[in-house]
């Protein structure tokens, strides 16, 4: 016949045991959680805010994963587009001639 009051104590035992380790998980991600910080980016649209942070992820080699690399990649060719395309109409506004040989 099994004791109540050993039965008892090895609940304990584990229930102690169990808040042991999630205590230490606490103590663990807590020192981690300090080691971290944090920055607070105020400023206007198109001031600059997700560049900086873009920039920090590179110079900290944290790479970017496959979707944000696909986004990045058409926003980039998007912004060659436009710049082309102002750089076109810049030139037709002015009036700047342009060799035969490069005209497309």
């Amino acid at each position: 016949m099994d004791c109540v009051l050993c039965k008892s104590i090895q609940i304990f035992d584990e229930s102690y045991e169990q808040n042991y380790i999630i205590e230490s998980q606490i103590s663990k991600s807590s020192i981690e959680e300090e080691k971290n910080l944090k920055i607070l980016l105020l400023g206007s649209a198109d001031s600059g805010k997700s560049t900086i942070v873009k920039q920090m992820r590179i110079l900290h080699n944290q790479t970017f994963n496959e979707d944000e690399m696909l986004h990045f990649r058409a926003v980039i060719h998007k912004n060659l587009i436009e710049s082309y395309h102002h750089i076109a109409r810049g030139i037709l506004q002015l009036e700047i001639p342009i060799p035969r040989l490069e005209k497309v």
